[in-house]
């Protein structure tokens, strides 16, 4: 019996939207977890593949909106990328903001506004390779320079273990 074309397309497509809403929900969820000790304003999620030539945006979480959330799908330019730079050296970069942004100027857009003081960009690995990053953001200076007290490696840990099985499955 042959499939009919159109039905195994259907198909195709509500088996990726669940992974990925997953995915999002587990974003939004440890944002909301991190929120709870730091106050964040803003959180992103992004995709790190090929050896960190490709970063796309996937998520985004506003505290400023009522923790309103986005689903995104952006690809970031690497030239420039303090995104990259993390996933390249393999751990977490945090930094006061007075002004100057190290990265390109969509991650700035994506993490910064006009009330930032403070961010944190978190890379999730999964044993040796780098899967994504988490930036974070907040109004108040100094607020990620005891990042450790909510030990990122395992308080993220879910997010890079659904991001690899995603990978795995070539869902991402």
């Amino acid at each position: 019996m042959e499939s009919d074309p159109d039905t195994s397309e259907t198909a195709d497509r509500t088996q990726v939207k669940p992974a990925h809403t997953h995915l999002h929900e587990l974003f939004v969820e440890t944002a909301r977890s991190i929120h709870r000790y730091i106050p964040l304003q803003r959180a992103i999620l992004v995709v790190a593949r090929d050896h960190y030539r490709d970063l796309i945006a996937v998520a985004g979480w506003g505290a400023d909106q009522g923790g309103a959330t986005r689903t995104l799908s952006l690809a970031l330019p690497v030239e420039n990328s303090l995104f990259a730079e993390v996933a390249g050296q393999r751990f977490g970069f945090t930094d006061d903001y007075f002004g100057l942004f190290s990265g390109n100027s969509i991650e700035r857009r994506l993490l910064i506004d006009s009330r930032t003081h403070s961010y944190v960009i978190w890379p999730l690995r999964v044993e040796a390779s780098v899967v994504g990053l988490v930036g974070l953001s907040s109004e108040y200076p100094g607020a990620f320079t005891e990042i450790e007290a909510i030990d990122p490696e395992r308080t993220l840990a879910p997010l890079a273990g659904e991001m690899a099985r995603l990978r795995a499955q070539h869902y991402l």
